[in-house]
This record gives C-alpha cells, sequence and structure tokens, in this order.
C-alpha cells in the first residue's frame, strides 16, 4: 500500500499529513482522502492542494492495523495535523490565504486529543457553486449598500450531559473585517482559548465571544490537535477543480 502519511517540521512544531492513529479518511465522508503529495512546504509557507485521484482505502479502525472496508475515494486533499497539542490558556493563529474555486472548504481548527467533541473551529470556509465566498444568507445594512455576510464560519462543538453533539452554531462575519480580495490577500486568523473565555479575531476583529460557564466546562481535555485542510463540500463536482490552493503561514502559539 502507498505510504500517504509523512511527518516534517514547520515553525517549531511538528505536523503529520493525516488524523488521528494515521487515518486518511474522513469519519463520515469517504469523498476523499489524504495524502501528503498535497502537502507543499516552501520556506515558512504551506501549500494545500487539491487533485481528482480515485484511490483504493481501506478504512483502519485503529491506525493501520485492522482493515475493515474498501473504499475507493475520488479526491486527494492536503491537511496537516499537530504531533503535540495545545493546551487551555493559549493564543493559537496563523495567516491564511483562501483558495480559488467552487464548493471549497478549506479550515482552520481545534480537535480534542482524548475525546470527540471538544472541537474549536477556528475557521470554517465554503464557497458556492460559483466560487464565491458570499454563501451565507444573512444579510446586514450599511449605507447605501446591503452586505451579504461571508460564509468564513467560527463553532465551538462539546458534548452535553448525555454525550449528545452540541455546539454553540455557525456564525458568519461581516465582508468589511476581510482583506481582499480574499483569495490573493492575507488575513490573520487568532484564538484565545482560556478557561474562562474563548474569543476569535479576524484581523484583530473581535468575531466571537464565548463566556457560557456550561459550555467552557464542556471543553476540558488533556490538550487539542492543531489541524489546517482543504477539502470539497458536498456539492463538489470534477468539473469544479481548477488546482485549489489553500496557503498558511506565520502559525505560533503564545502560552498566557
Amino acid at each position: 500500500m502507498e505510504e500517504l502519511r509523512k511527518e516534517f517540521e514547520l515553525w517549531g512544531w511538528k505536523w503529520e499529513t493525516c488524523m488521528e492513529s494515521g487515518r486518511p479518511l474522513h469519519p463520515s465522508d469517504p469523498r476523499y482522502y489524504i495524502n501528503k503529495n498535497n502537502v507543499i512546504v516552501k520556506n515558512d509557507t504551506l501549500t494545500l492542494t487539491m487533485d481528482y485521484n480515485p484511490k483504493t482505502i481501506k478504512w483502519y479502525g485503529l491506525g493501520w492495523t485492522l482493515p475493515k472496508i474498501d473504499y475507493t475515494p475520488k479526491y486527494s486533499c492536503g491537511l496537516i495535523k499537530s504531533v503535540d497539542t495545545v493546551k487551555v490558556n493559549s493564543i493559537i493563529e496563523a495567516d491564511l490565504k483562501f483558495p480559488k474555486g467552487a464548493n471549497l472548504w478549506p479550515s482552520f481548527w481545534l480537535t480534542a486529543c482524548d475525546s470527540w467533541p471538544p472541537e474549536i473551529d477556528i475557521v470554517e470556509a465554503y464557497t458556492d457553486k460559483k466560487g464565491s465566498y458570499k454563501d451565507g444568507w444573512n444579510f446586514h445594512w450599511k449605507w447605501p449598500f446591503i452586505y451579504r455576510e461571508l460564509r468564513f464560519e467560527t463553532n465551538v462543538h462539546y458534548k452535553g450531559n448525555n454525550d449528545e453533539h452540541l455546539s454553540t452554531g455557525a456564525v458568519a462575519v461581516h465582508p468589511k473585517i476581510m482583506n481582499k480580495p480574499i483569495e490573493e490577500s492575507w488575513n490573520n486568523f487568532k484564538c484565545i482559548w482560556t478557561e474562562s473565555y474563548i474569543k476569535i479575531f479576524i484581523n484583530n476583529n473581535l468575531v466571537r465571544f464565548i463566556n457560557d460557564p456550561y459550555v467552557l466546562k464542556k471543553m476540558k481535555t488533556e490538550g487539542m490537535w492543531v489541524i489546517f485542510n482543504i477539502w470539497p463540500n458536498k456539492k463538489f463536482q470534477k468539473s469544479d477543480l481548477i488546482n485549489p490552493m489553500f496557503k498558511i503561514k506565520n502559525f505560533k502559539v503564545t502560552k498566557l
């Protein structure tokens, strides 16, 4: 079997091109798989790409040891996950340049190393069938224009008292806080995760503030992995593929 994984160092951190336990597939959407060939490092900048590259992948329940089902995902995607974890009372940030193309789903997020959820989505971005990030339905009025929100969404996932999956809900952002054109400009995303609150900033503009004691209590974990990825959304077709490139630089974690 072709080795899809690799480990490397960047920004003073160790990374691997797979999910936990070496998993190459998304647990609920095996239309695509994670491939080291879609991860490009040049100087201090990382580029994640996506290709049409069907491949038979065995579903491994525990790492790479117990094959269960064979899948044939169509798309080969770039993803990196930190080997070490981020702890509570940290600032996590990176500069991002988003990919151009239709029906894309690039993300920058944190997921707990000891269970799922909790998860902090610093940003999940979506393009529509025309390749626009204006894929939301909420509108803002500012004279003399009506603005549609951009689907750069933040969210927090956690378990309820009965272990049910809950979330604070995805919230999109106003276009005025983004540097444009989005696919050609760098935008800074930052998350401050403490025991008392979670704050998410875009270009130093506060876009999300969560201080609900119940939610924060459910965020307790031994640590969170950092993940950057580019995936196709559920409407993605082969004809949408125009060499999308999701670029990341200046990642850092600061302990508070």
